[in-house]
C-alpha cells in the first residue's frame, strides 16, 4: 500500500494492527560524473517499493524523504540539503504525524550515509514518546571496512546494518 495513492478516507479506514509503516530516506547529491543526482534516492525507493509489493496488505510505504545533510557534497551543483537540526525535527514531526494516523510500527529505511547520525538522533529523541510504537532504523550503505573508500566499492547498496529500538 502506497500512502501517496490513497485518499484521506482510505487512510482513515486502515487497520493498523500488524501494519508496518516503511519510511525511506535518500539524498539528492552528486555521485560522480556518470550517475544522476537521485542515485541514493533511486536505490532506496526501489528497495522500499519491492518490499511493499511483496506484502502490500502488511506494509504502508510512505513517500521518500530525499534530502541530504551537507558534508562534502554541498559544493557540487545540484545538491539539495538541510542542516542537521531542522532535519532531525522534520523526521520527528513526520513520525509523530504517522503515529497520529494510528501507526504502531515504523521502519526508517536509510539509503544515504549522511542521514545516519540525524536519523539515529531522531529515533533517540522519539523513544520516550513512542511507548507503544516500535521504531526501527535500517541503513543501506558501505560496510565499515570500505567506508573510507566508497568510490572503490560499487556494490555499496548491498551491505546493511540494523539499529533497532524497542520500547521498554
Amino acid at each position: 500500500m502506497l500512502l501517496e495513492h490513497l485518499t484521506w478516507p482510505e487512510v482513515k479506514k486502515i487497520r493498523w494492527a500488524g501494519k508496518l509503516v516503511l519510511f525511506p530516506f535518500g539524498s539528492f547529491e552528486q555521485h560522480g560524473h556518470h550517475l544522476p543526482l537521485t542515485t541514493d534516492t533511486d536505490i532506496v525507493t526501489a528497495i522500499a517499493r519491492r518490499l511493499e509489493a511483496k506484502r502490500p496488505e502488511k506494509i504502508l510505504c510512505l513517500p521518500l524523504f530525499g534530502r541530504d545533510i551537507p558534508r562534502t557534497t554541498f559544493f557540487f551543483p545540484g545538491t539539495l540539503s538541510v542542516s542537521q537540526l531542522p532535519y532531525i525535527e522534520l523526521v520527528r514531526e513526520l513520525c509523530r504525524s504517522v503515529v497520529k494516523m494510528g501507526a504502531r510500527k515504523i521502519f526508517l529505511l536509510n539509503g544515504h550515509g549522511g542521514n545516519d547520525v540525524p536519523l539515529r538522533a531522531a529515533v533517540r529523541e522519539l523513544k520516550p514518546n513512542f511507548q507503544n510504537s516500535p521504531l526501527s532504523l535500517l541503513r543501506i550503505g558501505p560496510s565499515p571496512a570500505r567506508a573510507s573508500r566508497p568510490l572503490a566499492n560499487p556494490s555499496w547498496a548491498v551491505w546493511v546494518t540494523r539499529v533497532k529500538w524497542k520500547p521498554h
